[in-house]
């Protein structure tokens, strides 16, 4: 085989120990040389970041003084290293009136061992030209060499930030506030009102009271019709004004509807204190209100009412403010009615017709009556009036003066002369039926009714249902329906018109009652009138009313209307009639009101023969 040469090496061996020994050195040297320049490198990263970082960096004692800040801190601050370094930041960076005293700021340490002390801190800060900015501040804490503690500050300008915030919050207080206030006056909105109430409802079984005052503008309508929108507009938010000055702190006062306020007032003792409060907003509002030089006046009428254990509910307190308010418009406006017993009594009363009425008009089971229409001189029967009434438990029936004020409130007047239409005309078909068809019959007709859309197609309906002609069936119009036609396209007007051109007969009841004046008349196309007895009360012994009264009755004969006296109660007050010229009578003296089935055998009874109209003369009717 072959084997490779030895080779010798030219060093001996010490100069191989040497060699060796001299390569250790230079490694550790290279190593000292790079671990030396990475040191650098990390240390010119470190000056690099802390010069260049958005954050301000402070180097402080335990005791707040500065040792070392970052350009970052001088440019956030607008200072220079002579305004910062050796100073505790509490004596210059803070708003006058949020620095400490001297002794304070001297006694200040940083606490490593409070937790609370590395959190973030948002503090207001102001600069040194004198802008406030916001800075938040975090704290950490590093020991040096020789066991020298130090806290370290990074501060960020968050001015931005904060305002940015501070804006939206600003938006959504904006939207909030909107949402319960009223746009016009300012006052709490009925949303807002209602969450009050309800808070102080759940108070009030904490054995705590209030109570509520409903505030309602009198004749407002009036001002914003004669004078315009922005004088309305002056008006409530004047008013608004002065009402919240009467209300305590503690209190709410909200606008609910156009002209209509409601004020909740807490922590009373009694309903006299509310009344007091009610005062108090009376004699505020009284003040006229100078609008373009003009001096205006808007009272308000104001019912009150006091919560106790026997209120439920918001809504039962409101219901109770209402009703004493409707009492004070009824009664005479610019005052205060407070919800005592007196008023619960009639309150209750009213609640239970509204129950009952509700029930009667939804079963169509209301009570109607049938009174005789009779000409004195030639004794013959002209027609029968149709009267509604409303069944107690008792048995008896409540007339139409008790209940209509609640039928109005409640939206049911139109229903109720819908189901009069239908029981005239059902009786019409009897009475022709048994061969009395020259007898006519009438039912009255409110406003809402005769404004219904659907009246007169219902009205024709009925008639030819009963193979009835149109003037068989009298329509009665309240005479105070003249007061809500104010020109030729009022609703009303145009439907009497129309009417009237279908064939149907309109007369005006109660013309002697409220401001209706002959005038009226002329601008109807009516066929008659109907005058309450009580109008001539004072005939008798005054010439000057007889003289009206017959010149009345002439004048309508003379202008081809009929003329009806109704409410005839003796043979004086028939006699005293006959005697001014009139002669068509209805009332108690003739027939009181009967049930529709009693309608055909008093006809029977008081005719001749069945079929034939009655020939009773004057002499038999009136002793």
């Amino acid at each position: 085989m072959f084997s490779p040469p030895i080779i010798f090496s030219i060093f001996s061996l010490p100069a191989l120990i040497a060699v060796g020994f001299g390569w250790r050195q230079h490694t550790h040297l290279r190593r000292v040389q790079a671990q030396l320049a990475q040191e650098r490198q990390v240390t010119s990263y470190h000056r690099m970041s802390s010069q260049n970082a958005d954050a301000g960096i402070l180097v402080q004692t335990m005791d707040g003084i500065t040792l070392w800040a970052n350009d970052a801190y001088y440019r956030i601050m607008k200072r220079t290293p002579q305004e910062v370094l050796g100073r505790n930041p509490l004596s210059f960076a803070l708003p006058p009136d949020k620095t400490p005293e001297d002794a304070e700021i001297k006694a200040f340490r940083h606490d490593n061992d409070d937790p609370t002390s590395t959190k973030i801190i948002l503090r207001e800060n102001i600069r040194g030209d004198g802008k406030t900015i916001w800075l938040e501040t975090t704290t950490s804490f590093q020991v040096e060499d020789g066991d020298e503690e130090r806290a370290i500050l990074v501060c960020r300008d968050v001015t931005n930030t904060i305002n940015r915030e501070r804006r939206i919050k600003a938006a959504s207080d904006k939207l909030t506030h909107i949402a319960a206030h009223d746009t016009l006056t300012g006052l709490a909105n009925r949303g807002e009102f209602l969450r009050f109430i309800n808070q102080e409802m759940t108070k009030k079984q904490q054995q705590t009271t209030f109570g509520i005052l409903h505030i309602d503008l009198d004749n407002f309508k009036q001002i914003n019709d004669t004078h315009g929108h922005s004088a309305g507009d002056t008006i409530l938010v004047t008013i608004a004004g002065r009402m919240r000055e009467c209300m305590r702190e503690t209190d709410l006062i909200a606008r609910i509807g156009g002209d209509e306020f409601v004020a909740v007032c807490t922590g009373l003792h009694s309903l006299e204190e509310l009344e007091e409060i009610g005062k108090c907003v009376i004699e505020a509002v009284e003040e006229p209100i100078i609008w373009d030089n003009r001096a205006l006046r808007c009272g308000i009428s104001i019912g009150a009412a006091l919560s106790n254990e026997n209120i439920m509910s918001a809504d039962d307190l409101l219901v109770r403010s209402d009703f004493a308010l409707y009492d004070v418009k009824k009664n005479g406006r610019g005052r205060i009615a407070t919800y005592n017993k007196e008023l619960y009594v009639r309150h209750t009363n009213e609640r239970c017709i509204a129950h009952k009425l509700h029930k009667a008009v939804q079963n169509e089971s209301l009570a109607f009556l049938y009174q005789p229409i009779v000409g004195i001189a030639s004794g013959q029967i002209r027609g029968f009036e149709t009267l509604v009434r409303l069944n107690r438990p008792t048995g008896d029936l409540l007339a139409p003066t008790a209940f209509f004020p609640v039928a109005r409130s409640l939206g049911l007047m139109a229903d109720i002369d819908f189901l009069a239409m239908r029981a005239a005309t059902n009786l019409k078909a009897q009475l022709n039926a048994a061969d009395f068809g020259q007898i006519y019959i009438t039912f009255n007709v409110s406003p809402e009714a005769i404004s219904h859309p659907d009246f007169a197609s219902r009205l024709d309906r009925d008639i030819l249902s009963h193979a009835l002609r149109c003037r068989d069936i009298i329509i009665e119009l309240p005479a105070t329906i003249t007061q809500q036609i104010h020109d030729n396209d009022s609703a009303i007007k145009k439907a009497i018109i129309a009417l009237n051109k279908a064939g149907y007969i309109t007369i005006l009841d109660h013309f002697d009652c409220g401001n209706v004046g002959l005038g009226h008349l002329a601008k109807l196309a009516v066929s008659g009138i109907k005058l309450d007895c009580s109008m001539t009360g004072s005939i008798r012994d005054d010439h000057k009313a007889m003289t009206i009264f017959t010149t009345l009755i002439d004048l309508c004969r003379k202008l081809d209307l009929s003329v009806v006296i109704k409410s005839v109660e003796d043979p004086d007050q028939a006699s005293l009639i006959t005697d001014c010229g009139g002669d068509v009578m209805q009332g108690f003296w003739i027939a009181p009101p009967m049930p529709e089935e009693e309608v055909i055998p008093w006809l029977s009874a008081n005719t001749d023969c069945p079929g034939g109209m009655a020939s009773l003369s004057k002499e038999q009717l009136i002793p």
